[in-house]
């Protein structure tokens, strides 16, 4: 009987603690952004419905895994949950990847740029459309562009 409750119990650990799409807004990503002082940040949109999903997932765990003084937020652009999390378990990958709240805006074609805009006035910088946006271990801008997941060890934050 105990080992069945341990091998019950260890299954329910693993699904408790499996990595999933989190639904995030600009403000709770500052507020993460702010705890998580002296370590740099590297945001990057990214869409789960593309032909390329296998290699971004590549990428992000590559960058994940040699950065890791760096905190990730991969953020997804779509309403399909399932995506994400097919993504995550298809490519092994062990970390949470982020879905824009659908509270930033209704609609999911002006989510990504309502959701930059909000983020850029509560980090005190000019507003931009940005795919990716990279800040030093102080909260500096080091990168606001369109660098795509090919590009992401090229612009993470060494400082």
């Amino acid at each position: 009987m105990k080992p069945l409750l341990t091998t019950l119990f260890l299954i329910l650990s693993i699904v408790l603690h499996a990595q999933h799409a989190v639904h995030i807004t600009p403000q709770q990503l500052f507020t993460d952004i702010q705890k998580m002082q002296g370590n740099a940040t590297v945001i990057q949109f990214w869409n789960p419905n593309c032909a390329e999903v296998a290699d971004i997932i590549k990428e992000y765990k590559a960058a994940v895994t040699s950065n890791p003084d760096v905190d990730f937020y991969f953020i997804a652009i779509t309403s399909k949950v399932e995506l994400v999390n097919i993504a995550i378990d298809a490519n092994g990958y062990k970390n949470d990847l982020y879905i824009v709240n659908p509270s930033v805006d209704a609609d999911l074609y002006e989510r990504r740029q309502t959701f930059c805009r909000q983020l850029c006035k509560l980090l005190k910088i000019d507003e931009a459309d940005f795919l990716t946006l990279c800040l030093d271990k102080n909260d500096k801008v080091t990168y606001i562009g369109d660098a795509a997941y090919t590009d992401i060890a090229k612009i993470i934050p060494t400082k």
